[in-house]
């Protein structure tokens, strides 16, 4: 990867089942991600997520998914209409 300083909190991933590589989440190191997908979203990355620990927000199981922060913390809710 060329930039190592790279970081995030929160990460808003692609729905393709090419983003979001093992190195590259090991790098950025989120500590949660949120996808725009259906429920069918790509098994390999659903547990590529997993065995990094990183909780993943779908839209097709959470419905809207909001984060809210003061700057310093955090807070993700949906609401699944």
């Amino acid at each position: 990867l060329k930039y190592t300083d790279l970081t995030a909190d929160v990460l808003k991933i692609s729905n393709s089942c090419d983003s979001s590589s093992l190195a590259f989440l090991q790098r950025v190191n989120p500590q949660i991600a949120i996808v725009s997908s259906d429920e069918n979203f790509c098994p390999a990355i659903k547990d590529r997520f997993k065995f990094l620990n990183i909780p993943l927000y779908i839209t097709g199981e959470k419905g809207d998914i909001f984060v809210t922060t003061d700057g310093l913390n955090y807070k993700v809710d949906w609401k699944k209409e």
